[in-house]
């Protein structure tokens, strides 16, 4: 504090008086139907599907929603090339065969069954 300044003090106030507190107007009274608003679901681009060995979100065609794929594994080439790879170095050409990560992925929409996308494996 400052010399000759003298301290601010609150108003005084009566024994049964409580503080005033603004209060916001109530909302108008709804007129009429209520109105529904519809959310449209932005549209997932599907080319990483080619590129992705996991299930990706994509949106299907056919029955025109936005879903999460599911996976199906299938021997394809670069099985084929880890099998005879193995088999020129091991003797043991069966184990390309009964890893997953060693097949090609069919990406299928859980609704329909459609196919959405196919991720081939590559040995290079």
């Amino acid at each position: 504090m400052y010399p000759n300044q003298q301290p601010q003090a609150y108003p005084p106030m009566q024994p049964n008086q409580m503080p005033q507190v603004q209060m916001y107007p109530p909302p108008p009274p709804a007129m009429g139907q209520p109105v529904v608003v519809g959310i449209q679901q932005p549209l997932v681009n599907n080319t990483n599907l080619n590129v992705c060995p996991y299930p990706c979100q994509a949106y299907c065609g056919t029955c025109q929603q936005n879903v999460t794929t599911i996976i199906t594994n299938k021997t394809g080439t670069g099985t084929y090339q880890w099998c005879l790879l193995l088999l020129f170095f091991t003797g043991c050409c069966c184990i390309p065969f009964c890893v997953d990560n060693c097949k090609d992925k069919i990406h299928q929409c859980p609704r329909c069954n459609s196919q959405l996308g196919y991720f081939e494996y590559k040995l290079c």
